[in-house]
């Protein structure tokens, strides 16, 4: 699927080749990289390497302390925990060598807040004042496991027979927290403000934002075969892979998303930043009749539907490749190379929407859709 499903515990070193060479699949074409795995024979002896480290976030300082919560427990941890990664080499003898490894990382991104929030405004350039602007905060706790193990075995002086397994699972859980203020027509205003028009057809709108949990696997086999002769050589090899992918939302207890809004207001945005912001610092509300109302009183607002969005994505591949290289020596050495490829894929990817629409009692007014009415039930 990505970098991200790669194992990384057990990497020995990455090839990079900016250039295609003939030997190098079609898809390519702006160049390649090329993982490779630690093998037993690159130690005479057993050697145990391990790692215990600590990820810090700019945004929470170094602090063992979980930051900010919000909505989701699951990005709200008490603490921040720690990562490790090991690999292990054991050659037998000079015939036969198993390597391991292994590794648990944990990122968090706390959530937003004051200046590092995403602020988006939306201008009328003809009479120079915002329309609607929206603010933005996401929080995101990032995990990941892998595995490897293998075997290498020298048969011959010439000829190794190398088998591994590989799996990797990551859990990326993602919430976002959205407030979007709408003006509405008639509105008028400035460089620092926007009034919305007297006939009070502003709308706020808050959580809008898509909350999921991400979870991915990867399993990989490898076989792979090499003959080497002193102008020549031979290798072959054959892999298969699979990548399960899950998009989770209801199944974490929420939804993906769950608008709440006010509507019929008369809207005033204040104090518009010169630097370091784009959307106004103050905002007041009323109703048509003048009565004021308070927007970040999540009580007043209507809860109207609630939205998942799963997505089951699997991939399936299977691979063999045969390649042949000849030396020639001479003032200007030249290798020959020739060989064949064969990949099978087979991938499913499938999305569900599903959209539950609130009707308490089987009422649908604004007022028995006031979240406020829900506290406690």
């Amino acid at each position: 699927l990505s970098l991200l499903e790669v194992p990384m515990s057990n990497v020995s070193r990455v090839e990079v080749t900016k250039v295609p060479t003939p030997d190098m699949p079609a898809s390519g074409l702006g160049g390649s990289l090329n993982i490779i795995s630690k093998g037993g024979f690159e130690s005479r002896k057993p050697v145990l390497s391990y790692q215990v480290y600590q990820q810090f976030h700019s945004r929470g300082g170094i602090s063992v302390g979980g930051g900010p919560r919000n909505h989701v427990d699951a990005v709200s941890p008490n603490f921040v925990q720690p990562s490790f990664n090991f690999s292990y080499l054991h050659p037998v003898n000079k015939n036969l060598a198993f390597s391991f490894g292994g590794s648990r990382t944990w990122r968090q991104k706390p959530m937003e807040r004051d200046g590092d929030s995403d602020e988006t405004a939306n201008w009328n350039f003809v009479q120079g004042f915002q329309r609607d602007v929206e603010w933005q905060s996401l929080a995101q706790v990032l995990k990941t496991w892998s595995g490897q193990a293998g075997v290498d075995w020298r048969l011959t002086p010439r000829d190794t027979l190398t088998a591994s397994v590989q799996y990797r699972e990551s859990d990326s859980y993602i919430t976002r927290s959205n407030f979007v203020v709408n003006y509405g027509t008639g509105a008028t205003g400035g460089q620092r403000f926007t009034q919305g028009a007297a006939t009070g057809v502003g709308t706020v709108t808050q959580s809008d934002g898509a909350n999921q949990d991400i979870l991915t696997q990867t399993t990989q086999l490898t076989l792979r075969y090499r003959h080497r002769r002193e102008a020549w050589q031979f290798d072959a090899s054959a892999n298969w892979s699979l990548a399960e992918s899950q998009q989770l939302d209801i199944d974490r207890g929420h939804f993906n998303t769950a608008p709440a809004s006010i509507a019929n207001l008369i809207l005033r945005g204040d104090d518009i930043p010169a630097a370091s912001g784009i959307i106004p610092t103050r905002y007041s509300a009323r109703s048509r009749t003048g009565a004021p109302v308070d927007i970040f009183d999540g009580g007043n607002y209507a809860i109207t539907s609630g939205n998942s969005l799963g997505n089951d994505y699997n991939a399936e591949k299977a691979s063999g490749r045969l390649d042949f290289t000849r030396d020639f020596a001479g003032e200007i050495p030249v290798a020959l190379k020739t060989g064949g490829r064969a990949d099978r894929l087979v991938s499913d990817n499938r999305r569900h929407l599903k959209t539950w629409n609130f009707r308490p009692k089987g009422a649908s007014d604004v007022t028995s859709r006031l979240a406020g009415g829900w506290k406690g039930k």
